[in-house]
């Protein structure tokens, strides 16, 4: 396998054969190859692969994830990047094609939130600790 990347071209038509069912005259593959031209090698490897999978499940999936990744790649790493397609996943199976898709063209939502649930506990979390804590600090200070 070569280390050059692959042009827009070369990644439009591997892009077709896994989401060639969503395809029209008017919604075509070249947006995201064009994209996906801009990333190195390796990381055009990675979305091809996931493409790949994802397009077993469902084709649409395949094709917001491929439109969305380059966008995922440059503020994160390949590891954060497999727990949004898994959570865009895991949102389609319980919730249906537009809660997956939902996920899938928000990866700066997903980014965020993992770094909060990294650094520490969720926002949600946090934000019902602080109420509680506010509203019986006020209810002492009213006695």
């Amino acid at each position: 396998m070569s280390d050059r990347p692959l042009n827009a071209e070369q990644i439009e038509e591997r892009l077709e054969e896994h989401v060639d069912a969503v395809l029209s005259s008017r919604r075509t593959a070249a947006g995201p190859a064009q994209r996906l031209a801009e990333l190195d090698r390796s990381r055009q490897d990675f979305v091809l692969k996931w493409v790949g999978i994802i397009a077993k499940t469902h084709a649409e999936m395949a094709y917001q994830f491929a439109s969305h990744a380059s966008v995922a790649l440059r503020r994160v790493d390949s590891e954060v990047v497999e727990a949004w397609i898994i959570q865009a996943m895991d949102a389609f199976d319980n919730k249906g094609l537009t809660a997956g898709i939902a996920v899938l063209q928000d990866p700066q939502a997903f980014a965020t939130q993992r770094k909060q649930r990294v650094n520490g506990l969720s926002l949600e979390v946090i934000q019902g600790v602080l109420e509680l804590k506010f509203r019986s600090s006020r209810s002492a200070d009213s006695d």
